[in-house]
């Protein structure tokens, strides 16, 4: 039964790839010809027409990432996603994800509460998927936050563990719903409008990056209180699993 698992995940993971493949390739011809367009190689473009071409291109980047989504989880399902564990530098891999999230906090006037690493802190991670994970995290404490709220981000060490969070003050999950949101496709119910492009598979990949990289990820959260998020990874020097 657990072969005929194995191969079933590995046959999921080949079709998707496959049709990730045959997705991307008119979505990337979508772009090229808008981008073509937008030059003004075949004749000039008016100003409602960039702005058309504006639109056509943001949604051609939505759709490729909602692939890589799709894609990435069904590497992580059959285990065939690759993942180069290092000792990274926290602090400038944190300082790094806060400028990618700043315009989305500055458009919903969000106030960021930084509790940083220390600047020699290293944990043992994929750097490209710790920045991604941390992303994640923040991007969705953004978009559950009302204007004018705050978002928490920090780190502490606990042993031979490093723990970075990400709190908010948003709209918060009920407890009998916390054990749901990292399942995949699953979204905070009622509060569809406040993630009208998600498809709920961040935090499903985000947990598996996590246990991936001997690590975890897990959630508190109550209805109107927000939600606080830890990742917990293993200090350099100090590969213990932390978790399961």
């Amino acid at each position: 039964a657990r072969a005929e698992a194995e191969r079933a995940n590995r046959a999921k993971g080949e079709f998707l790839a496959m049709i990730s493949h045959d997705l991307r390739t008119p979505l990337n011809a979508i772009g090229g010809y808008c981008e073509l367009l937008e030059l003004g190689i075949p004749g000039p473009v008016t100003d409602a027409q960039k702005e058309m071409l504006g639109w056509i291109r943001r949604a051609q980047k939505h759709l490729d990432s909602l692939i890589t989504e799709v894609l990435t989880f069904s590497k992580l399902e059959a285990g065939t996603e690759t993942l180069t564990l290092a000792d990274v530098p926290l602090e400038a891999v944190l300082r790094e994800v806060q400028s990618m999230v700043r315009p989305q906090l500055d458009a919903k006037a969000l106030e960021l509460v930084y509790q940083g690493a220390d600047a020699v802190e290293l944990v043992v991670a994929d750097e490209g998927k710790l920045k991604r994970i941390i992303a994640n995290l923040l991007g969705n404490a953004i978009k559950f936050t009302p204007r004018n709220g705050h978002v928490t981000l920090a780190s502490r060490t606990d042993g031979s563990r490093i723990v970075i969070t990400v709190r908010d003050t948003g709209v918060g999950i009920a407890s009998d719903r916390i054990h749901t949101i990292f399942e995949p496709f699953v979204q905070i119910p009622g509060h569809k409008s406040m993630n009208p492009d998600g498809v709920g598979l961040g935090l499903a990949i985000g947990k598996r990056l996590a246990h991936a990289m001997n690590g975890t990820l897990t959630a508190t959260s109550a209805p109107g209180e927000g939600a606080s998020f830890e990742l917990v990874l293993p200090r350099a020097g100090l590969q213990t699993r932390v978790g399961t």
